[in-house]
């Protein structure tokens, strides 16, 4: 199970949050704490250059600390912002290599996001906070930014699964990456990805 993803009552809805090293924006040494089933989601999922797609979409993701290392019982704020007028699609990779989708979510359907303006998730009048929790261990969130209002993961959503506003994947995070790699080629639209790797003490 995600750390990112236990959930307990507050305000609605809880989801834990595990988290993952350090990530320096000039490196990817951070990529040394994520599990060997979490890396699909970071190698697969790979969107084509922007000059030769001529794509100008661009995506930043941060969370709300420099440092990216929480504690338990810390709440987590993740802020997304693009270069173009886009939509928005989270995802959670745990360690056991299951997948998440954080965003849009059963508290949060609309994910269309003005170029230049910063999404936080969760808002501040949210009724889920994304709260990190013991064990230890490496979260990796993924974030993609479509021109493309289509939804990313339908045939993937296990809706039997009870987490509360967050969506289980069906599959591991290197068949879930696969079809995500597939489903954006398939669009034929322009999009981006950023990556966090956050890390619980």
């Amino acid at each position: 199970m995600n750390n990112l993803l236990r959930t307990t009552v507050l305000c609605g809805a809880v989801i834990a949050i595990s988290s993952t090293a350090v990530a320096n924006e000039a490196d990817e040494s951070y990529l040394k704490d994520l599990d060997i089933r979490q890396t699909p989601m970071h190698d697969v999922l790979v969107p084509p250059a922007p000059a030769s797609a001529g794509n100008g979409l661009a995506v930043d993701a941060e969370v709300d600390r420099s440092s990216r290392v929480y504690t338990h019982g810390d709440h987590v704020v993740l802020s997304v912002t693009t270069t173009e007028d886009s939509y928005i699609w989270v995802f959670d990779t745990g360690t056991s290599g299951k997948v998440h989708q954080l965003f849009p979510n059963r508290y949060d359907q609309d994910n269309f996001l003005n170029a230049g303006s910063t999404l936080s998730i969760p808002p501040a009048d949210a009724e889920y906070v994304l709260s990190a929790s013991h064990p230890q261990g490496a979260e990796l969130i993924t974030v993609v930014a479509t021109k493309e209002n289509t939804p990313l993961t339908p045939d993937l959503v296990d809706w039997d699964s009870d987490i509360g506003p967050f969506l289980a994947l069906r599959g591991t995070a290197d068949s879930v990456a696969k079809d995500l790699a597939i489903t954006l080629r398939d669009q034929n639209a322009p999009w981006a990805k950023d990556k966090v790797v956050i890390v619980i003490e």
